[in-house]
């Protein structure tokens, strides 16, 4: 067992921690406009900052997770500052900057479809929660649901509201839409590919089985200028002929390694990561041979194979489209010469598909199939457990909801500011203390007693996400100084009222979860040598009448700046505490504020 750090002296610890936290310093780049933060931040006249954008601290995952980029799946552990990774709006983002972890705890998020990933304690996660699926608003005196978007959320704080109170998964996340890859040449149509590889005999030539004329005629118009299909010995069996004793159907299957047996038949990578019409294409030509339509209201299909690569396979079709799939397996018995044997393992995908995505061109199975009206595809987090300990890292992205694919198309979180200023000013002033304040809960309305526990742990899974961006910031021992040095503290935004704050930094977190007379309460707490940082997000608040919106906009105008007040759209957040309660209060006056 490691050693704990001691407890530092002041003396000792601030010429060290003042190297270790100038940001001018840091081996990564931050974007111009974080920059253009940091020196706002640190200037000695700015007092309050309201900062607009997606909030939180470190977000790390596994170096070996798989990450998917307009190329395919990669591991985390290989990507580089300039690669794009592809994102569940189906666009592809940049990677601004690559944060290196040490070893963490690594947990499993296990989802009802049955898919995973891996992720640390604080990574974030984009949820809509039970409350904000089953939300409602008054209109004309009526209650009509309407439910609200989610928000960002710490994997600690999921772990601690995992089920509502029915018991049942309380976090869903947001499916992604169809991945759009590279548009990819192939010497076999896609749609004969899902008709080859579903009902195909690829062996030693090329022969498919089928009852259907209509597949038949399908399949003739896509065959290339001179190519045919004979009739064999079977009255369903046919073969795909060539031209002059040359088959390029023949030759592209031994490329591709497909020449092998019903139970080990897979997809082609290069099919996997095509452009999305060929993509669907695909699938239709594996659901006119081997799937159908199995719900009464014929929104849900099934896909059948005894190829366990083949069904991994079309799970990741189907995710790529913005699908999902649970999948189920069994045996069934056969009799061959009068002797009863145990055939192979079968796979059973139930599919569940966006309402764009029409998975047949075959008109008897497409007649039965009809689009979803309601019960879209999604993906509830059904379990959170603690597997093991590896190396871990977190991304950057330049995307604007910040949200990445990972394994199973699962869409994920990735890192920002959070606490850096505060840490540099407290690094150049030891006479101060840095404040975190958030909300309690989903509702800032609920106090502490609506959770198990002393205060202490009660207020603690909000917390965490403050002590892993200090650990990822500073060494061990700066951290253990910190934390037992009474330098830092954290209060819940319920109970502010009747504090005066005086030489003291504040970093308000997750602001979009504060009500307007909150929000009211903390900017009136401000004293001499106080600085502000209120952070929020305006698309991601667990509350209904968050004030964030309200004040960021009160305070957006040239009235505020030479008062120190900035209001800066892009995020972290600081405030500063001097003689300006007068100007905030008149502010609040005008804007029809009453305490």
């Amino acid at each position: 067992m490691s050693k704990k750090p001691s407890l530092k002296t002041t003396e000792e610890i601030k010429p060290k921690l003042l190297e270790k936290i100038n940001f001018k310093q840091r081996k990564f780049k931050f974007s111009e406009r974080q920059r253009d933060f940091l020196e706002l931040a640190l200037d000695e006249d700015s007092k309050i900052i309201f900062l607009a954008g997606p909030a939180g601290t470190s977000k790390a995952q596994p170096i070996s997770e798989p990450i998917l980029t307009p190329k395919g799946w990669v591991k985390m552990g290989s990507l580089k500052i300039g690669d794009k990774v592809c994102c569940p709006d189906g666009s592809s983002s940049t990677i601004l900057e690559i944060h290196k972890q040490d070893i963490k705890d690594v947990y499993k998020v296990t989802f009802q479809d049955g898919s995973y990933t891996h992720c640390c304690i604080d990574h974030l996660w984009f949820t809509q929660t039970y409350n904000d699926r089953n939300a409602t608003t008054k209109i004309n005196g009526k209650k009509i649901k309407k439910s609200r978007a989610g928000s960002a959320k710490s994997l600690n704080e999921i772990i601690a509201t995992l089920k509502n109170s029915n018991g049942k998964p309380n976090h869903y996340i947001p499916v992604t839409q169809a991945v759009n890859f590279e548009e990819k040449s192939h010497v076999i149509d896609p749609y004969l590919m899902g008709i080859l590889i579903g009902d195909g005999c690829l062996v030693q030539k090329i022969t498919f089985s089928t009852s259907d004329e209509e597949i038949l005629n399908n399949f003739k118009l896509k065959l290339p200028d001179g190519y045919s299909i004979v009739k064999q010995d079977s009255k369903y069996d046919f073969s795909v002929k060539g031209v002059k004793n040359k088959n390029i159907f023949l030759d592209e299957i031994k490329r591709l390694n497909l020449n092998t047996k019903s139970y080990t038949k897979f997809i082609p990578e290069e099919y996997l990561f095509d452009s999305t019409p060929n993509r669907i294409q695909l699938l239709q030509g594996l659901m006119d041979s081997d799937g159908h339509v199995t719900s009464r209201q014929g929104s849900t299909i099934l896909y059948t194979t005894t190829s366990e690569i083949l069904c991994n396979n079309v799970k990741n079709l189907v995710q790529s489209l913005g699908g999902i799939v649970n999948i189920r397996n069994g045996r069934n018995y056969y009799t061959y010469k009068g002797v009863k044997k145990l055939g192979h393992i079968y796979y059973s995908l139930n599919i569940s598909l966006p309402e764009h995505i029409i998975p047949f061109k075959l008109k008897r199975k497409l007649n039965n199939f009809k689009v979803r009206v309601k019960y879209f595809p999604r993906r509830a987090i059904l379990n959170i457990e603690l597997v093991r300990q590896e190396e871990c890292q977190c991304i950057l992205i330049d995307h604007k909801d910040h949200l990445y694919l990972t394994n199973d198309y699962i869409a994920t979180h990735n890192t920002y500011l959070s606490v850096y200023a505060s840490i540099n000013l407290l690094a150049k002033d030891l006479d101060k203390e840095i404040i975190y304040v958030r909300s309690i809960a989903e509702s800032a309305e609920k106090g502490l007693g609506s959770l198990p526990g002393e205060a202490g742990h009660k207020f603690e899974p909000f917390v965490t996400p403050l002590w892993e961006k200090i650990d990822e910031m500073v060494s061990p021992e700066h951290a253990v100084w910190l934390k037992q040095s009474q330098h830092l503290t954290a209060k819940p935004i319920n109970y502010l009222r009747g504090a005066s704050w005086e030489n003291k930094l504040i970093i308000a977190d997750e602001a979009q979860n504060f009500s307007f007379k909150e929000l009211v309460t903390l900017v009136t707490r401000i004293g001499e040598g106080t600085k502000m940082f209120i952070c929020g997000d305006f698309m991601q608040a667990d509350i209904k009448g968050s004030g964030f919106q309200q004040m960021f906009d009160l305070f957006n105008d040239e009235d505020s700046k030479p008062h120190g007040i900035h209001c800066f759209q892009f995020n972290n957040e600081d405030i500063h505490r001097s003689m300006i309660l007068r100007f905030i209060i008149s502010k609040l006056q005008k804007g029809k504020v009453t305490q």
